[in-house]
């Protein structure tokens, strides 16, 4: 007769070891947060392209350029806010990279930068992330203010204020 079991938890799973043959208890794991809000790191953002959050609320566009370029005077670079464009020479047969920002990024034209690397051939853009400023403003706006305190009028008069004390001149010294 087989002897009585010990109580496991209802969520652990019972098995022998493989090689001696004792009981064992398998305790289950908390689960792993595996959806993309939670993720960190570089977002997809096309074939070509990732969007990257950086500290203090900017963002790297990092563009995988598919055609040779030796310098980018030979390019032309549009940037607005949700959108990046980026055409070849007309040697390349003016390819163009169209790089449309994922929703929680938008790019400042106006202070934007551009880092083009021949050796890795990738254009990499920083700016910062206006969606986000946007975002922490509209938070702020729907923000709910406190409603003002009832004060309550009485129609007895205020309160006399204390007298105050005469002064007494100091004696002379001589």
């Amino acid at each position: 007769q087989a002897p009585p079991r010990a109580p496991f938890p209802l969520a652990a799973r019972r098995f022998a070891c493989a090689r001696s043959g004792a009981p064992h208890v398998a305790m289950p794991r908390a689960p792993q947060a595996t959806t993309q809000a939670c993720a960190k790191g570089p977002v997809a953002a096309g074939p070509h392209a990732t969007v990257e959050a950086l500290p203090d609320a900017e963002v790297r566009v990092s563009i995988q350029v598919p055609f040779e370029l030796s310098s980018m005077a030979e390019a032309e670079l549009d940037i607005s806010a949700e959108l990046v464009v980026l055409r070849g020479p007309p040697s390349s047969g003016s390819q163009e990279v169209r790089v449309p920002l994922p929703a929680g990024f938008a790019l400042d034209p106006a202070l934007a930068a551009a880092k083009y690397s021949r050796k890795r051939q990738e254009l990499t853009l920083t700016s910062p992330n206006v969606a986000a400023a946007r975002t922490a403003a509209e938070a702020a706006a729907d923000a709910p203010t406190p409603a003002p305190m009832p004060v309550a009028l009485s129609a007895a008069p205020a309160p006399a204020p204390a007298p105050v004390p005469a002064l007494v001149p100091a004696p002379a010294l001589a």
